[in-house]
């Protein structure tokens, strides 16, 4: 199992299991739709936030077993399935936007995730994303 500290507080420093971080990250962060218009009001720069962000969830995935598919529903359903959200990521930054169809679609295809929605594949986005 990998940790990791958490030493923000020096008083009282806490350990963590990589899942328990990278629940808190998408719970706390990623998927939290304060966190996200915050993103979004910077405009281009918020939305590759939002693509960098997935790129760690991504990166985590690949090399642990702290990601859930919960984990990557829950990012989906707060930025591609919500359509306001989409649409504002897709005016704000289109490369960004691609990136995360392509990321979503390649954690997919790498068995990095299992879908429990009946989620659009990305493909069928990825015009949306390009206007």
């Amino acid at each position: 199992t990998l940790y990791s500290l958490d030493a923000s507080n020096p008083e009282a420093p806490k350990a963590r299991t990589a899942r328990e971080d990278a629940a808190r990250l998408v719970r706390a962060r990623l998927a939290n739709p304060r966190w996200i218009a915050g993103q979004l009001r910077h405009g281009y720069r918020g939305a590759q936030e939002l693509a960098q962000g997935l790129d760690a969830v991504f990166v985590l995935a690949a090399t642990t077993d702290a990601v859930t598919d919960a984990d990557f529903d829950r990012l989906y359903g707060a930025w591609i399935a919500d359509l306001d959200t989409f649409d504002a990521l897709r005016a704000a930054n289109p490369a960004a936007t691609r990136a995360i169809l392509e990321r979503f679609d390649d954690a997919r295809a790498r068995g990095l995730w299992t879908s429990r929605r009946n989620a659009m594949p990305a493909d069928e986005l990825m015009p949306q994303a390009a206007e």
